[in-house]
């Protein structure tokens, strides 16, 4: 049987430094008429050209979004090492579209030269994924959610968000992607989800747009399905604050995440 593709695709462009990524639908979220690059997507993709052009595993990244792509948009990818060290690189990737900029992402590369690991964090205990329903979102039709099977563990996702406030501010699913092998492309994608737990906080139709989006690679593991646990801390200012850690199957603990994000209620505005 063929291995499954990656979520991204980079092609190489006119400089040993630069790429090209082309924005197809199922990169995108948002009204099918009027879909946008999911910032998880930029993210991936970015972190890609990075590993590519470093040579090393990408080990921190944090993106600042800064335009929008569509459906079609051939996008440019940039990367400059800032400082090369013997064991940790310092670089970042300028994301860009005949638009103009659509991201920034700075990045850390490498590893340690210790030799002691530990997981202290522990995933949430939760039934397997083929034990939970089907979490369904108004847009699964089309797009990225058209992409991904949920199966919500704990709180309120999609449509079923509706209700009263949720105390502990957390939601947790298991996520597996339908045509993609979960690679640090796919997770670089799946940590994006944390709009998608402002929700089931605030028991209403709400999420939330980009500002920033961070990244830490812990530790790879061998898995066809995600266990993703999220966190709303808090909401003032209009703004979200977020996080979500990355689990496979058998527990092992793979990535962080934070994520700051402009508050947006879809009754009132439309968004992903």
């Amino acid at each position: 049987m063929p291995s499954m593709p990656s979520f991204v695709a980079l092609q190489p462009a006119d400089r040993d430094n630069a790429y090209r990524f082309r924005v197809e639908p199922h990169h995108c979220v948002g009204p099918a008429d009027a879909m946008f690059l999911f910032g998880g997507t930029t993210m991936a993709a970015g972190i890609a050209a990075l590993e590519s052009r470093c040579d090393r595993p990408c080990v921190w990244a944090s993106a600042q979004y800064l335009g929008a792509a569509h459906p079609g948009d051939e996008l440019r990818l940039t990367v400059e090492t800032l400082r090369e060290g013997n064991r940790i690189t310092l670089a970042e990737t300028r994301v860009s579209s005949a638009s103009g900029p659509v991201a920034r992402i700075s990045a850390a590369l490498g590893a340690g030269r210790e030799t002691e690991t530990g997981q202290w964090r522990r995933a949430p205990d939760v039934p397997p994924p083929d034990a939970l329903p089907i979490g369904r979102h108004r847009r699964m039709d089309h797009g990225l959610h058209a992409e991904m099977e949920v199966r919500v563990a704990q709180g309120r996702y999609g449509v079923d968000r509706t209700g009263d406030p949720d105390e502990t501010g957390r939601l947790v699913f298991w996520i597996r992607a339908k045509r993609h092998r979960i690679d640090k492309a796919c997770l670089s994608m799946i940590a994006d989800f944390v709009p998608g737990g402002v929700g089931n906080a605030l028991g209403s139709q709400s999420g939330g747009r980009s500002l920033d989006n961070t990244l830490r690679w812990v530790a790879p593991a061998q898995t066809d399905c995600v266990l993703a646990d999220i966190s709303i801390n808090a909401i003032a200012h209009g703004l979200v604050h977020g996080d979500i850690a990355l689990f496979a199957s058998d527990g092992t603990l793979m990535a962080l995440g934070s994520h700051t994000l402009v508050l947006v209620h879809h009754d009132k505005r439309e968004g992903p």
